[in-house]
């Protein structure tokens, strides 16, 4: 990500380090509430959830060269990561 955010937004490292960790901690609170949450949705819908969201995603980071879009992407990375730890 840092080098999308170099090459496509022309961001400085001072603001990648910034964005990504704005991003990060944004994406570890969503994922909390969704964990929170997801004990009244069904199994199936929370693989959906996480499948669309880990799509949409991938595809931001394809697309995207504005850097807060880019950056939307790093979010749910947090959930994958954090899934692997617990």
């Amino acid at each position: 990500m840092p080098e999308l955010l170099a090459d496509r937004a022309g961001w400085s490292k001072g603001s990648i380090g910034t964005g990504q960790l704005v991003a990060l901690l944004v994406g570890a609170a969503l994922f909390w509430f969704f964990a929170a949450g997801s004990a009244r949705l069904s199994r199936a819908m929370v693989r959906v959830v996480l499948v669309v969201l880990g799509v949409a995603a991938a595809g931001t980071a394809v697309v995207a060269s504005w850097g807060p879009l880019l950056l939307v992407s790093v979010g749910p990375s947090v959930r994958r990561s954090r899934r692997c730890w617990s």
